[in-house]
Formats: structure tokens, sequence, C-alpha cells
């Protein structure tokens, strides 16, 4: 199973990818593909598959201690305005 929509880019997944302070390549590396071909799927011109959107979910909510789902990551244009940050 793969997650395309034509033309879409992923611009939750682009806001928190820099938020962790990530480049696209350490992405890549992540969920094993090359730094283009996660440019790609970042850019909505490579499908994602399942299993990769949620390495990168795990990967992100890890890192910025949240909670953000896989269809609030990839299936948004923008974020809920909540702050979902846990408290320690």
């Amino acid at each position: 199973m793969s997650l395309k929509i034509k033309s879409k880019k992923f611009h939750a997944l682009k806001y928190l990818r820099e938020l962790t302070g990530s480049k696209q390549e350490e992405f890549a590396k992540i969920i094993g593909v090359t730094a283009g071909q996660y440019c790609k799927k970042e850019n909505g011109i490579q499908p994602w598959s399942l299993s990769e959107c949620k390495i990168i979910s795990d990967h992100i909510n890890n890192k910025l201690h949240t909670e953000y789902t896989v269809d609030e990551i990839f299936l948004q244009t923008m974020l809920p305005i909540s702050n979902k940050r846990k408290a320690v």
C-alpha cells in the first residue's frame, strides 16, 4: 500500500522535520532510501509506503515528545493549532 496524492507537497511533514532540526538526508537514512528519493516523497512525486509513514511518525514523535498521528503528518496540509506536546 502506498500513499500518493497528485502534486501534493507534504507541508506538515516538512515543517515537523525542520522543527526536529533534521535534514532530508537524515529522514532518508531512517527509512532506507536515498536523499533524492526522500526529496521526491516529501514533494509528492513518489508515493509513501505505510511502513515509511509509521517510521517517520514515530521518529518525529520521539524527537519532539509529541503524539502526532500518521494522518496528521501525511494527510493534512496544516497542523492543528493546538499544541500536542506531552506534559513532562
